[in-house]
């Protein structure tokens, strides 16, 4: 007997149960029970790519991110070796005070003090790092594998804070400031913390064999195994 696949609804919405059912989107639901949420693929012949500017030596780029501004202004900054750098028709340097590591860079974008900044870690390397276009600064002692912005806050976490590691923590900033007080913090997450990431209206904490979420008041389990062992394979995809 031949099998008929037969699509009954476009489920591309998702779940969002952080929001009441009369304001929820087209193709959103409360709950969903052994549904196809994907978006179908194609194969397709690769484009291949183009350098973007030209670099000297054989070091490999830490990190590359957008620095937004609310003008509109984007700049496309790297960390190469010990260097930001920025471009504009070519690399130019920002600072060049970061250690020698291979350690992987990532950043944020925050208004922090009145001013847009885009804020980077360097794992247990350097101090937090900001940028805002024109000056630099750190903010002294503190040193983190991830970060995430969120409710106007900056959240770090698998810390080393004062020289002293603390990989199962969660730190945060005062709103719109990038002072951390000693109390701002959770750890109950039981294991290195792997991964952040802000979604919806919730920041996500995993670790290898866990997920919780975040609401800016409550840390809660999310039950199942869903830990990652690389935040590289946290992402959000077609709003997903």
């Amino acid at each position: 007997m031949k099998r008929y696949i037969k699509r009954f609804y476009d489920f591309g919405g998702g779940i969002n149960d952080f929001t009441s059912p009369y304001v929820m989107k087209d193709r959103q639901f409360e709950e969903l029970k052994n549904a196809d949420v994907s978006t179908p693929g194609k194969l397709q012949k690769s484009l291949g790519y183009a350098e973007l500017g030209t670099s000297s030596g054989t070091d490999a780029v830490r990190g590359l991110f957008v620095f937004e501004q609310g003008d509109g202004t984007k700049t496309l900054l790297r960390m190469h070796d010990t260097d930001l750098d920025k471009y504009a028709s070519g690399w130019s340097n920002v600072v060049s005070t970061f250690t020698t590591s291979t350690g992987r860079a990532r950043a944020v974008n925050g208004y922090v003090d009145g001013e847009e900044r885009i804020y980077i870690v360097t794992e247990f390397n350097d101090d937090l790092f900001y940028y805002n276009g024109t000056t630099t600064g750190t903010v002294a002692d503190i040193k983190a594998k991830h970060i995430e912005y969120y409710n106007n806050k900056i959240f770090l976490a698998n810390i080393e804070d004062d020289g002293t590691e603390r990989l199962n923590r969660v730190v945060f900033s005062g709103e719109g400031t990038d002072v951390f007080a000693d109390t701002d913090y959770f750890d109950d997450v039981g294991e290195p913390i792997t991964a952040l990431k802000v979604y919806g209206r919730v920041l996500y904490v995993f670790t290898e064999n866990r997920m919780f979420y975040y609401d800016g008041y409550a840390l809660t389990g999310v039950p199942g195994q869903y830990g990652t062992t690389s935040s590289e394979s946290v992402r959000v995809v077609n709003g997903m």
